[in-house]
């Protein structure tokens, strides 16, 4: 059995060249080689409001110079794209809001990943991004993988899964399956169970909340066998109780080979943006791996 929905036709792969962005290259100019993707390396100038509003601005002579630096940066990420495998890499230097430029670049080219370190620099040298990445994570319209740096790599040998069970389930089973390396410790696949709290001690409700475990685990099996009989990496399953965030988190703080999880979105705020769940949210936010967000396109 093929998987439905590898096609990976653009990746966007924003720099700062910061350490985490260097890692972020790294992961998307391998997903690039594997997938036979293009790959547009973009940066994002953007001078701080507070250096324009100076009593004494910087000459334009100086603002070009550090604009024409961070350009040279641009040209050396595009090379390093190319020495890692990308065949197909272009580059787009954008001046803006960074998160802002950056989701408007990934809906006009089409993008369906994103991958973006999680920090970014700052001061006069360094023009970008702070919280850009979870701001591109929360409004972009394609799927967004957040890299947090990895002392072991560009590879995710063991990810974390967590569904809701929905309809989208499949795709975000595939989406990690497509991440994860073949000769690693696979794909933990989870489902939480979150019951209301006056439930949780009810004698009378024990045969409902057991019978709702075994549909859950009846569920959640089936799309492990999916992934088995695809033979292409290991796969776990396991149904619990709690908040989805709290139960995520915990694991991923527990088990530190784990290193992406991979969750689905749901939502939609503002001149057709997709925005993150809840949990999506917080997982990118206080996850100590990289987070894959995945998102089927509007």
């Amino acid at each position: 059995m093929q998987l439905r929905t590898l096609m990976i036709g653009k990746i966007l792969c924003p720099v700062d060249y910061s350490a985490p962005s260097q890692a972020a290259l790294r992961v998307a100019a391998r997903l690039a080689a594997a997938h036979g993707s293009e790959l547009v390396v973009a940066h994002a100038f953007h001078f701080p409001a507070v250096a324009a509003a100076n009593e004494t601005p910087l000459p334009a002579t100086s603002i070009q110079l550090v604009q024409e630096d961070e350009k040279r940066g641009l040209e050396a990420a595009v090379h390093e794209a190319r020495q890692l495998g990308a065949t197909k890499v272009t580059s787009e230097f954008l001046e803006g809001s960074p998160w802002h430029e950056l989701v408007d670049l990934g809906v006009a080219q089409q993008v369906d990943l994103i991958v973006i370190g999680t920090h970014g620099r700052t001061g006069l040298k360094r023009l970008v991004i702070g919280s850009v990445a979870e701001k591109v994570a929360r409004h972009a319209a394609s799927s967004v993988l957040v890299v947090r740096d990895n002392p072991d790599g560009p590879t995710f040998d063991h990810v974390l899964c967590p569904v809701d069970l929905s309809e989208d389930t499949s795709q975000i089973v595939e989406r990690a399956e497509q991440l994860a390396q073949p000769n690693g410790l696979g794909i933990d696949l989870l489902h939480a169970l979150q019951l209301p709290l006056a439930a949780t001690g009810d004698p009378m409700l024990v045969d409902h909340i057991t019978a709702m475990d075994e549909r859950a685990t009846a569920q959640l099996e089936r799309y492990a066998d999916e992934v088995r009989n695809r033979k292409r990496v290991a796969v776990r399953s396991e149904v619990l109780t709690g908040n989805p965030s709290e139960l995520i988190l915990a694991k991923a703080e527990e088990d530190r080979t784990i290193d992406l999880i991979a969750v689905g979105s749901h939502g939609r705020s503002g001149l057709k943006r997709l925005v993150m769940g809840s949990v999506a949210e917080n997982l990118v936010r206080h996850a100590p791996c990289s987070v894959l967000v995945v998102r089927g396109r509007s």
